[in-house]
């Protein structure tokens, strides 16, 4: 290989690092609503059964959070390889077989990803132009927790990406 294309895988695989490391944070950022859910459902118990006075924002709150959890959460799973796949079939493939199989269904995962992000960017921006909120009692504004589907689209379509170039990588028998 060149110096000049050596250069440049280089520089590929640095960026893909940065893309690890801004899924890795993201993905413990957001690992923290998991413990905002819980003390905000933990509330919601004793003051309607201990106080007999439910709140209205509980589980509206907890919805919104929900759905950033799992949006957000999606890139980091990818980092740590944590999706769901056929690993019966999978696992007994060599390397090489896996990647060939990795790359041949990343053309459906970046079809997801790009409908993540095309519509949940569409249905974010009319919310915030049309002021929507919830119907729900607390009326909230519906944008912010829309805006999870496009970012979390973004950042597991980045995380896939590189994983496509690691599987590129190993076919081209230069793995990272």
């Amino acid at each position: 290989m060149s110096g000049a294309a050596s250069s440049i895988y280089k520089s590929i695989d640095q960026t893909f690092l940065y893309v690890d490391k801004i899924n890795l944070w993201t993905g413990r950022i957001v690992s923290y609503l998991a413990m905002v859910m819980m003390l905000t459902i933990m509330y919601e118990v004793i003051s309607r059964y201990f106080f007999n006075a439910p709140t209205l924002w509980s589980t509206e709150l907890n919805i919104y959070l929900l759905c950033a959890y799992v949006l957000l959460s999606g890139g980091a799973i990818m980092r740590e390889s944590g999706h769901v796949r056929v690993d019966l079939l999978w696992a007994s493939l060599p390397k090489r077989g896996q990647a060939i199989t990795d790359i041949a269904t990343s053309v459906l995962l970046f079809a997801f990803c790009t409908a993540l992000i095309w519509k949940g960017a569409e249905l974010a921006i009319r919310s915030l132009v049309d002021g929507r909120s919830s119907a729900e009692a607390m009326a909230w504004p519906l944008y912010p927790s829309q805006m999870a589907v496009p970012l979390g689209g973004i950042l597991l379509g980045l995380q896939s990406l590189a994983k496509l170039w690691r599987d590129i990588a190993i076919l081209q028998g230069r793995e990272l």
